[in-house]
């Protein structure tokens, strides 16, 4: 049986994405109009209407491949904030890896979902959330000059 798996985060900002040493790739959010819940679930009529974005690559285990299974994100904004609904869509379900960890752990043997977000789009600071197939979840600033696993450049 195929299963799903939905990861929903509430981020504030625009979105700037990069990972590997793809080149830096920019998303547009789209507005909406009816109140977001925050509740893992894609259902409210604005998701469907939201550009789906999907030519993901992979950094493991195979740097710069395509992505190995098809996973879909798509972005919404109202006055509250930006939301970012995504489908990580994996034949094998019970085979993802969901080690536990402490909020902010690092390198957790589980898959994760990485969103970089840069506000003024100047390749100096970032924000990183990063959430684990185990629920864990990961934030952290990257200081200006810092040369991070996730490409972002100057």
């Amino acid at each position: 049986m195929r299963k799903n798996l939905p990861l929903l985060a509430l981020l504030i900002i625009t979105l700037n994405v990069a990972n590997g040493q793809a080149p830096r790739r920019e998303a547009t959010a789209s507005r909406s109009l009816s109140a977001i819940r925050v509740d893992g679930n894609l259902d409210e009529p604005a998701w469907a209407d939201a550009v789906i974005i999907s030519d993901f690559i992979q950094t493991e285990p195979y740097n710069g491949r395509p992505a190995t299974f098809r996973t879909e994100v798509r972005f919404l904004y109202d006055n509250q904030g930006l939301y970012i609904g995504a489908m990580m869509y994996d034949p094998y379900p019970d085979s993802i890896p969901r080690q536990l960890g402490l909020r902010d752990s690092d390198w957790l043997n589980a898959d994760d979902f990485t969103i970089m977000v840069s506000p003024f789009n100047d390749g100096v600071n970032a924000f990183v959330f990063q959430l684990y197939s185990s629920d864990v979840q990961t934030d952290y600033k990257l200081p200006a000059g810092s040369n991070s696993n996730f490409g972002f450049q100057q």
